[in-house]
């Protein structure tokens, strides 16, 4: 990652990058999840605030919200309580980037946020019934 930023020296960073998978593989694999996602997470933002990025941006996902939850949706919401099974080790490492940039912005000054996308597919999407997002799978 070193090599690519000292490359094209970025001003801003749009994090998009993330290991994840389906409902089926999210459930049999939480640990993996959960930790390539941490790893990418700090390779990222570690080597933004090294640099110093002028901006960062880490994507989210609408599947960090909880699992009993009242609508409408809210980023008030986001931490009020453990996720629903399926996707627990992914929501973490979401919620956990999220709290991650937060605490950059407090403690360096860093301009670090998040933004939550919706599930959106394209025409060459995973359409694998076991490692496919709801949207793609209908």
């Amino acid at each position: 990652m070193l090599e690519l930023f000292e490359k094209y020296q970025p001003t801003h960073v749009i994090d998009l990058a993330v290991l994840v998978s389906g409902l089926f593989a999210n459930r049999e694999h939480k640990v993996s999840i959960l930790s390539d996602n941490m790893l990418i997470n700090d390779n990222v933002l570690n080597m933004a605030h090294s640099k110093k990025m002028q901006k960062v941006i880490s994507c989210l996902s609408t599947c960090i919200f909880l699992d009993k939850i009242n609508y409408p949706l809210t980023e008030e919401k986001v931490h009020l309580g453990p996720p629903h099974d399926s996707n627990f080790g992914y929501t973490y490492v979401k919620c956990m980037v999220n709290m991650q940039n937060h605490m950059y912005k407090e403690e360096f000054s860093c301009n670090f946020t998040s933004a939550i996308l919706t599930n959106i597919f394209r025409p060459h999407d995973n359409f694998d019934l076991k490692h496919v997002h709801v949207i793609p799978a209908l």
